[in-house]
């Protein structure tokens, strides 16, 4: 049972450490969306449990558990500016940090990341950036 033991320990640090930019988002309404061409979002994750990133305008942070393929995301506490550019920047913020809430599962392959709800929807994917 050690061995099993050391096996989670590695699982659960697989994505500490990673950094992303979002290629995809479900805009909650059974469809995923690329990302508006003029906007960035990121996710890092850092060894001590959190997830943050640029959300397209605000910068956000949220808590993480990750185990084997099952990622927990808490609530994320977002910062309060307003952006109008491209104009639907702020409906593509609310969609991802939404998205962000259902996350079940994580799967990565070769420099992908496919965040995915407890149906196995895809709620967010993403493309690693670079290595922190």
């Amino acid at each position: 049972s050690d061995a099993l033991l050391a096996n989670l320990q590695r699982q659960d640090q697989a994505l500490a450490g990673t950094a992303w930019q979002v290629t995809g988002i479900n805009n909650g309404r059974e469809a995923v969306v690329g990302v508006l061409s003029s906007t960035t979002l990121t996710m890092k994750f850092s060894a001590d449990g959190k997830i943050s990133g640029s959300a397209g305008c605000n910068n956000y942070v949220a808590n993480y558990t990750f185990t084997a393929a099952t990622l927990e995301i808490g609530p994320a506490a977002v910062t309060r500016k307003m952006c109008s550019n491209p104009a639907t920047v702020m409906e593509q913020e609310q969609q991802f940090i939404k998205a962000l809430e259902t996350v079940a599962t994580a799967q990565q392959e070769a420099g992908r990341l496919e965040l995915r709800t407890k149906s196995g929807a895809l709620a967010v994917s993403l493309v690693q950036a670079g290595a922190q």
